[in-house]
C-alpha cells in the first residue's frame, strides 16, 4: 500500500474528527439556559459554561435575565359601551426555559397579547360607571390574569403596572414585588 495514500486517508479522517469536534462545542452565558433538541425532541438542558453536544442536535438558547414588556396605549371597552385609554407593563422572567420554549412559538409576543387581553378584562371587568374609580381592583384583576398565563409557558412576573391616562386620581397602578 501506497503511504501517501494512508498519509491522505489519515489527514482527512482528522479534519473530520476536528470539525466535528468544533461543531460540537457549545457554549452556554451565564444567565443563558439552553434547550437540547435532537430530530425535534426534547433531550434536556444545557447549563452554564462550555458544553460538548451531538452535532446533529440543536441548542436553543433562552435568556433568564429580568425583562420587561409593555402594551398600549390603546382602547379598552368598558361594560357601558364606552372605552378608556389603558396601557400596562409587566416585568418578568422565564423560569421553565423548556416550557417557554415549547409552548410558544413567540414568547414576546405571546406575552404582550396575554398582558393586552388581561389589562382589557380587567377594566371590563371593573365597574361600568367609573372604571377608573377602581384602579387598584383593575390591577389586581390584572395581575391574577397574567398569573394564570404565567404556569402552562414558564414565566413568573415581577411588577406590573397599569396606566389609566387621562383620568382624574392615580394614573398608575403597581402589583407585585417592588425590589425585583
Amino acid at each position: 500500500m501506497n503511504f501517501t495514500a494512508v498519509a491522505i486517508a489519515l489527514v482527512i479522517v482528522v479534519l473530520v474528527v476536528l470539525v466535528l469536534l468544533l461543531r460540537s462545542r457549545k457554549t452556554v452565558r451565564p444567565y443563558e439556559t439552553a434547550i437540547l433538541v435532537r430530530f425535534g425532541s426534547f433531550r434536556g438542558t444545557l447549563g452554564p459554561g462550555l458544553n460538548m453536544v451531538s452535532p446533529v442536535a440543536q441548542v436553543i438558547r433562552v435568556d433568564l435575565r429580568t425583562r420587561s414588556a409593555s402594551v398600549g396605549p390603546f382602547a379598552a371597552p368598558v361594560a357601558n359601551g364606552t372605552s378608556i385609554l389603558v396601557s400596562g407593563r409587566a416585568e418578568y422572567r422565564v423560569v421553565n426555559a423548556a416550557k417557554s420554549v415549547f409552548q410558544t412559538q413567540d414568547l414576546t409576543t405571546s406575552l404582550r397579547v396575554a398582558m393586552k387581553d388581561a389589562t382589557a378584562g380587567a377594566v371590563a371587568a371593573a365597574t361600568p360607571e367609573n372604571p377608573t374609580s377602581k384602579g387598584w381592583a383593575v390591577a389586581e384583576e390584572t395581575r391574577r390574569k397574567l398569573a394564570e398565563f404565567a404556569v402552562p409557558v414558564g414565566v413568573e412576573f415581577g411588577r406590573r403596572a397599569v396606566s389609566l391616562p387621562g383620568t382624574s386620581g392615580p394614573t398608575e397602578f403597581l402589583t407585585g414585588d417592588p425590589s425585583r
